[in-house]
């Protein structure tokens, strides 16, 4: 972890690396018409600054996709919802500001 002292004098913590991790990802496909399909997820993890894995600080996003089957491989466009946000900072009234609650991720491939 390292510290971020920001204008206004507020502390607040970001990782940086790990000594273990734990990931755990399931997703059901599904055709929808011809090259085109989709796809739900359930996606969970973290990383440690020590060896010990701690279940209760486990990160969980769900979400969904669509896939499209070109001539190059598929094309597949992600949007997942973090349903644990990280705290990022802090405002001028010490109220907490909050990572962004969705994600989307864009890629020509196979996912695994």
């Amino acid at each position: 972890m390292i510290d971020i002292l920001d204008a206004n004098g507020h502390h607040t913590t970001a990782p940086l690396g790990g000594r273990s991790l734990f990931i755990f990802n399931a997703e059901y496909r599904f055709p929808i018409a011809g090259p085109i399909g989709a796809q739900l997820f359930v996606d969970a993890g973290n990383t440690f600054a020590d060896t010990a894995i701690r279940f209760g600080d486990i990160k969980y996003g769900v979400g969904t996709g669509l896939r499209y089957l070109s001539p190059v491989g598929p094309v597949r466009f992600d949007l997942g919802y973090k349903l644990h946000r990280q705290i990022l900072g802090y405002d001028e009234q010490g109220k907490a500001i909050f990572e962004r609650p969705y994600a989307y991720f864009i890629t020509l491939g196979y996912a695994f």
